[in-house]
């Protein structure tokens, strides 16, 4: 019986061509726009008004005033 004969290999794909790349479009430079030199406005610098400083009122310290406790005079009974 003779030998079946071998599928043939399938022939590989053909890989597909690459698609060329696109030209690069060339960005357009944009025109430079001068920038506006910063005129230096003169900012007022506050003046520091002096904040009067309250002078602290010696606050009287009460003396305590001796309070005369009086003393039981013995008063002699009467008899």
């Amino acid at each position: 019986m003779p030998m079946p004969m071998p599928m043939p290999m399938p022939m590989p794909m053909p890989m597909p061509m690459p698609m060329p790349m696109p030209m690069p479009i060339p960005m357009p430079i944009p025109m430079p726009i001068p920038m506006p030199i910063p005129i230096p406005i003169p900012i007022p610098i506050p003046i520091p008004i002096p904040i009067p400083i309250p002078i602290p009122i010696p606050i009287p310290i009460p003396i305590p005033i001796p309070i005369p406790i009086p003393i039981p005079i013995p008063i002699p009974m009467q008899l």
